[in-house]
This record gives structure tokens, sequence and C-alpha cells, in this order.
């Protein structure tokens, strides 16, 4: 069975699950896919429902390999101003005003939750901005960066872009979804990382890849972002979700 199929398989006794789900490209204005989309609700449908009803939302990208992708590690903490997306909420933030001055204070979801702290955002995870992936050609091993992110990154920030301009509510809406949305990649593949520090070579189940990225906005914090996507093994799986 293809990998989608059995990873799938695996995360439907926890989670509501679709194949192939579709999204719209933000450049070309095609259908695309993605390989699963699963959902989890934290909250019991048959007690009253909360105004805002929390949830976990996974968009999967799964890929098989021969050739290993190799990890160049960041040696400084990279701060992603979208990750996690919350979707489902009217806006990004909650402004707070004060009696004693004019002024605003702007905080995010994120901030505003203190998932900001939580270990999950932690700067002990292996992270990266740039990766290849092994290609052996003959008897030598070329390095391709365009293909991994052409088929695993930007596949995943346009999904994670338009789930979150889907999930937003009109504004005549009084019950809420407030979902972390992730973008994973699982790959059975070896991932190697290369550490700037000593040029050690590691196997990682886990590395966060992070993505700066360009929008149109009117405020100068909405048009510059930085995504982050988690690659991991698919033998990390269980540990990734559960712990």
């Amino acid at each position: 069975f293809p990998l989608q199929t059995l990873v799938a398989d695996q995360l439907s006794s926890t989670f509501y699950i679709q194949e192939e789900w579709a999204f719209r490209d933000s450049d070309s204005q095609e259908t695309r896919t993605l390989d699963i989309f699963a959902q989890k609700y934290f909250w019991q449908k048959e007690k009253v429902q909360p105004h805002t009803r929390p949830g976990l939302n996974l968009l999967i990208e799964c890929k098989k390999s021969e050739s290993p992708y190799v990890f160049f590690l960041s040696p400084n903490r990279t701060y992603a101003t979208d990750f996690p997306i919350i979707s489902g909420l009217h806006q990004d933030s909650i402004a707070l005003k004060t009696d004693d001055d004019r002024s605003t204070y702007n905080y995010p979801i994120i901030r505003c939750l203190d998932l900001h702290s939580h270990p999950f955002l932690s700067d002990e995870i292996p992270s990266a901005m740039t990766f290849s992936k092994a290609i052996h050609i003959g008897k030598k091993t070329e390095l391709n960066g365009d293909e991994p992110f052409k088929s695993l990154v930007l596949p995943l920030i346009k999904g994670l872009r338009y789930f979150k301009e889907a999930a937003t509510p009109p504004n005549t809406v009084l019950y809420f979804d407030c979902g972390i949305t992730l973008g994973v990649a699982l790959i059975d593949a070896p991932l190697l990382g290369i550490s700037s520090k000593n040029d050690d070579i590691i196997n990682l189940d886990w590395v966060r890849v992070f993505r700066r990225t360009s929008e149109e906005g009117k405020h100068s914090l909405e048009r510059f972002k930085c995504f982050a996507i988690d690659i991991i093994h698919k033998d990390f799986l269980d540990i990734y979700l559960n712990e």
C-alpha cells in the first residue's frame, strides 16, 4: 500500500480523515491536493457546545524515498510569526485597552493562550532554513534543494494559507472553532542533519523547517511572514502526536 494509505489508517482511530484534500493554489488558481487532512476536536459533542471549540488540524504530505533528506541545521532560534496557525477565529490577535492612556495593545492568540512558551515551540527542536534531497548519479551524490521545496514545503504552505482563509467565519457567527493547524511532511526516508558548529551528521526523527514569504497586506506585519513545517520520520508519528 502507498505510504499515504498506511498513515491514514494509522490516524483513523482518533482523527477524522480525508484523503486527497483539495485546496486552491494561490498562484495558479488551480485545484491541488494534499495527501491527508486530519482533524480532531478537544470537546465532547454530547455535552453543551462551547462558544469556542478547540481542536487540532493536520495537513499532511507523505513522501517515500530511497535517498536521504539533508538538513542544514540553524545554530540560532527562528521565530515564526504564523506558527502554529490558529484557524476558525475572526482575527489573529486580541486588542487590549486601558483607562490610563489611549494606547492599544495587540496580543497574538498564541500569546493570549500562553502557548508561546510551550515545549512544542521551544528552541530545543532541530530547525533548518535550508534542506536538500541527496540524489545518486552513478557513483556520485548531488544535493537538490529545489525538488523537496516544490514537492513538500510549498504545497503545505499554500494549503495552510487556504485552510486558514476558508475557516475564517463571517462576522455574524457567535460560535467559533479555535484550531491549532499544522503542516506536516511525513517521510519514509533517512533524515540527516548537518550542524554548522562541527559539521557532524546526525540522524533526525523530527526537524522544523522555516520559510519566509512575502504577502499582500495593509500592515507591515502582514506583508512579511514566517511559516514553519514539521518534517518527521514515519516511525516517529506516534510519539509526535501523543507526547
